[in-house]
């Protein structure tokens, strides 16, 4: 199965309102959302939660698509330098993709 996720924010990055993400499955259908009201929330923190939901539901084998690199690169490292306080997560992020063997792919996707 391929999962696709999206983080967002609500009006601006970082958000004064907060954010959330989406995770869809490989037919469309939108299996998890999750709006998170927290001041300060950010486009990365909502990259992250999507890819760690996707890893929850994910079986040994799928694959997990993003926009961000950045997100890819942290969840795949289990650290990031510059939000540390997303460090838990993200080792979680890592032993999910370590314990399936998971592969977390970029792709770009556009409405028109």
């Amino acid at each position: 199965m391929k999962y696709y996720t999206d983080g967002f924010t609500i009006y601006s990055n970082p958000s004064e309102y907060g954010g959330g993400y989406t995770v869809v499955c490989e037919n469309g259908s939108v299996i998890e959302r999750e709006f998170i009201r927290k001041k300060g929330f950010t486009c990365n923190e909502g990259e992250i939660l999507g890819i760690w939901s996707a890893l929850r539901l994910a079986g040994e084998g799928d694959i997990i698509s993003t926009d961000s690199s950045c997100a890819r690169i942290w969840a795949l490292s289990g650290h990031s330098k510059k939000r540390q306080d997303l460090n838990q997560l993200l080792e979680c992020c890592q032993l999910f993709i370590k314990e399936k063997y998971i592969w977390i792919s970029i792709s770009f996707l556009c409405n028109t």
